[in-house]
């Protein structure tokens, strides 16, 4: 299988479905139509050579095929999460340090900056 002609987003638009009650639901929950939805839904259809979901008044249901890949999708969801979560925890744990820079409070950074000496009268008049 080649990825370059899947879309991955498909995946979250079938997590979507399987936690949604309808159709309707599952396009708010990702800020798209129905018709958007109605669209990927199609693509999986086509895909898995399966209806993945089928829709009746008020109850949706999950073929066999569709239990089956819905923890499969989950754990890859997951696991793409986790690791666009590292960039912001690398960009946490570095900011945070920085050789040679030191944290100053406001009115002492003041001081520095104007080259004054900083002393205690300056600071309590400050």
């Amino acid at each position: 299988m080649n990825l370059d002609r899947f879309n991955l987003n498909l995946f979250v638009a079938f997590e979507a479905l399987a936690e949604s009650k309808t159709l309707t639901e599952a396009a708010g929950t990702l800020f798209i139509t129905q018709s958007a939805l109605s669209v990927a839904l199609r693509q999986m259809r086509e895909y898995f050579g399966d209806e993945l979901f089928v829709f009746r008044p008020k109850q949706k249901e999950l073929t066999p095929l569709a239990r089956d890949l819905q923890p499969r999708i989950r754990e890859i969801l997951g696991t793409a999460k986790a690791t666009l979560r590292l960039r912001d925890e690398f960009a946490r744990s570095h900011s945070a340090f920085h050789p040679g820079v030191v944290a100053l409070p406001r009115r002492e950074m003041a001081s520095v900056c104007s080259g004054s000496s900083g002393g205690t009268e300056e600071r309590i008049a400050a």
